[in-house]
This record gives C-alpha cells, sequence and structure tokens, in this order.
C-alpha cells in the first residue's frame, strides 16, 4: 500500500516528533488572496501567517483578549478571529508587517460563552458565529464596520432573548 508522505511539517521539526516548535494546539486555517496561510491556535491565544511555500511563520499575531479559535478572512484582507467571547478583527491583515493589534473588538451582547465558529456573507456584509455553550448561530448585519457590543440579528437554533 502506498501511503502519502507530506511534501512538508508546519509546527514541528519533522513528521515523527512530538515537540512542537511554532504551533500549540492548530484549530483554525484559512488561505489569503497571497496563497499564505493562516492557522490560529487552540487555547494559546495566536494566529500565525506563513507566505506560499515557506515552513517558518512570517507574522504571529497575539491575541490578549483570549484563546483562538476559528478565523475567516475576507476578500478586502479583513480577518476575523473568533476568541471565545468576541470576535476581533484586522482590517487589511495580509498586508501586516507586525502585530499592530485589532482593529476592531466586536463583542456580542447575547451570553456567549464560547464563540467556535466565524464567517461572512460580503455579498450581504453578515457576520455569522457560532456558540457551542448555547447550540445556536447568530447573525449581525453590518460585518465590514462592526464594532464594540453588537446586537444579532437574528439567532438560530436556541431560545437565547434579543433584546433590541
Amino acid at each position: 500500500t502506498n501511503i502519502p508522505v507530506p511534501s512538508g511539517v508546519l509546527g514541528q521539526a519533522d513528521l515523527y516528533s512530538c515537540v512542537s516548535t511554532v504551533l500549540y494546539t492548530p484549530y483554525g486555517i484559512t488561505f489569503d488572496s497571497n496563497q499564505a496561510l493562516w492557522i490560529s491556535g487552540w487555547s494559546s491565544q495566536y494566529v500565525s501567517r506563513y507566505p506560499a511555500g515557506a515552513t517558518t511563520e512570517d507574522l504571529r499575531l497575539i491575541q490578549s483578549v483570549g484563546s483562538s479559535s476559528t478565523i475567516y478572512l475576507d476578500t478586502q484582507g479583513r480577518l476575523y478571529v473568533a476568541c471565545l467571547e468576541l470576535v476581533v478583527v484586522y482590517d487589511y491583515a495580509k498586508d501586516m508587517v507586525s502585530d499592530t493589534g485589532p482593529t476592531r473588538v466586536i463583542t456580542p451582547v447575547e451570553q456567549q460563552q464560547r464563540l467556535m465558529g466565524v464567517s461572512v456573507d460580503e455579498t450581504l456584509d453578515r457576520l455569522y458565529l457560532t456558540d457551542q455553550s448555547y447550540n445556536a448561530a447568530m447573525m449581525y448585519e453590518g460585518a465590514s464596520t462592526l464594532n464594540g457590543s453588537v446586537y444579532a440579528s437574528l439567532i438560530y437554533g436556541s431560545q437565547v432573548s434579543n433584546p433590541s
């Protein structure tokens, strides 16, 4: 039987070692328009960028606000990072050369405790989040400009109330 062999390994010295050299509990993954690979680390508060074809990161964004989970990078270069209780946004992250901190922090007013999924419908300018603690998904209008405390426009699959 032919077993495929990876052409490279990110985050550790080789395919067989158990010691990570860079990545710690990698969780979210996406690519930007420059074909750079972005990886978020669960419970380790970082997002790393690997240029196309590289095996070492060229940028590490530190999430001082909490653990990173999933990430979404839209076509405008905005990186959305779900961090358990809020979402941090780095506008034009694909062009960043150093960690200057997030440009926006979105805090859902609903009682989320474990934001696990993040996605954006760029055509309708909507942000979607999933919450593991409440078994719900939420939709927010105006994804490209959301900032601060926000109320969901629509909640799927839960009895969480929307006071707006």
